[in-house]
This record gives structure tokens, C-alpha cells and sequence, in this order.
């Protein structure tokens, strides 16, 4: 599970808080994220047929979660390892902001984002509209991928339905049960985000989608549709060997 979003929206502060520990730096500096951060169970091996050569993969403990958190390096998914047992079913990984002005931060959201099997998507009232993140937004919307969408900072209650129509209206899919609203909070961020209502709701929703119990049936729609795609896609090509052919 990848959490994707835009510069400054607060993936990290996010990733951070859905994982209990302050893993991937945050702050007000922009960008803070420069490579992509994953937590994974120490006996979980990604390396083994990673089809990525240009990233390189480094691992650390991830367990102490004191101090300050990752920045992660251009080119490199840096693996903070644990030994949770009822988290070794899954790896979420923070990337590099989706409008990055790095395009190799970019093509690492991209390559990621094709190995995922969900995405939290993170966005703001400053950030919702933005041409690039919209985008990438219609594009998993289009291809059916599972995702969260997480609208944080919302200084006022309003802008949760101010938000949900624009993006309706533009013929996305927002399902209610996977949009979720976060306060603005100006300081402790990390100490008061874990206790709000609304992401502990989003906590329960995305733990209980991704449950031991319910991923095998999960994986199992998810690896339907991807053969379904390829079949489609397989015989369009040969619609276009067969132009080719002929002309």
C-alpha cells in the first residue's frame, strides 16, 4: 500500500501515525520526503525479484521510533523493519511528492504505485485542484484502483462537502466508506492526529480492509481484474499487428 499525494499535504504525518511510530520525517519544510520510506516485517523479503534496477533497496530498524524520522534518498526505498506479527501481511510505504519537480522522485511514485494493490491518496483544500496530483487521481479512479482518500488540514467542517462535490463532479468515484476528513492542527501534530476521531475511523476502515482475514479474497478480485486488464489489453495489441500487418 503506497500513501501518495502532493507537496506538503502530509503524507509522511500520515504514514507516520497509521504506523504507530515516527518513521518518515515531516515538517514544514518542503519537501521533506526525497525517496520512498516502506515499513515491513523484518522476515518479509521485497529484494527477491524487485523489477526495478534503478531503485536500489536499504534496509533499517524501524522499531525504536524515537528521534527523527527518514528522509529517504533519491533512488534508493529505504525498508524501516519490524517484528510486529499481525503487520507482516503488509508493507505501506510514504513516497516522494507526486508534483516533485525531481523527475526521478516521480517515476519512483509511478513504478511504486504499478506494484501496489491500494493507495492512500493525500490531499489538502490548497492541493485538491492542482493539475499533476488531480491527475494521478483520475488515473486510479479510471483503472479501478483500491483507494483511500484522505482530505487533511480542513480548517473548517464545510470544506469536507465542498471538496467531495468538486471532485464528483468531475466523474470520480468517492466511495463514503474510504473518504475521510482531517482537522487542521497547527502544532503536536503527531501527538494529536493519532486521537482524532476521524482518523481513527480511517484507522479501523483500512486495518479491517486489509485484514489477515479478508486479504486473500481481497488479492484474489484484485489478481481477476488484472488478468481481465491483460486479456483486454492483449487483444488490442494484436488489433494493431493486424493494421499493421495489413497496411
Amino acid at each position: 500500500v503506497v500513501v501518495v499525494g502532493g507537496t506538503g499535504t502530509g503524507k509522511s504525518t500520515l504514514f507516520n501515525a497509521l504506523c504507530g511510530k515516527n518513521l518518515s520525517e515531516a515538517g514544514v519544510e518542503r519537501p521533506k520526503t526525497y525517496g520512498p520510506i516502506g515499513y515491513v516485517h523484518r522476515n518479509v523479503s521485497l529484494e527477491k525479484g524487485f523489477p526495478f534496477s534503478s531503485m536500489e533497496i536499504s534496509r533499517s530498524s524501524g522499531d525504536d521510533g524515537i528521534g527523527h524520522g527518514a528522509v529517504g534518498v533519491t533512488g534508493r526505498l529505504v525498508l524501516m523493519e519490524h517484528q510486529h506479527d499481525a503487520l507482516a501481511h503488509l508493507v505501506l510505504v510514504d513516497t516522494p511528492d507526486l508534483d516533485s519537480l525531481e523527475l526521478s522522485n516521480r517515476r519512483m511514485v509511478e513504478d511504486l504505485y504499478l506494484l501496489s494493490h491500494s493507495v492512500i491518496f493525500v490531499t489538502s483544500p490548497e492541493k485538491y485542484a492542482d493539475d499533476v496530483p488531480f491527475q494521478f487521481l483520475r488515473k486510479m479512479d479510471r483503472e479501478g484502483k483500491p483507494y483511500f482518500l484522505l482530505l487533511n488540514k480542513a480548517r473548517e467542517a464545510s470544506l469536507e462537502g465542498e471538496v467531495q462535490t468538486a471532485l464528483k463532479e468531475q466523474g470520480l468515484t468517492l466511495l463514503q466508506d474510504r473518504f475521510f476528513a482531517f482537522p487542521y492542527l497547527p502544532s503536536h501534530t503527531s501527538v494529536k492526529l493519532p486521537q482524532d476521531e476521524n482518523f481513527l475511523r480511517f484507522q479501523k476502515a483500512f486495518f479491517g480492509m486489509f485484514s489477515p482475514a479478508t486479504l486473500p479474497r481481497f488479492l484474489d478480485s484484485e489478481r481477476k481484474k488484472d488478468r481481465e486488464k491483460g486479456v483486454k489489453e492483449l487483444r488490442l495489441l494484436i488489433q494493431h499487428l493486424e493494421k499493421e500487418k495489413a497496411a
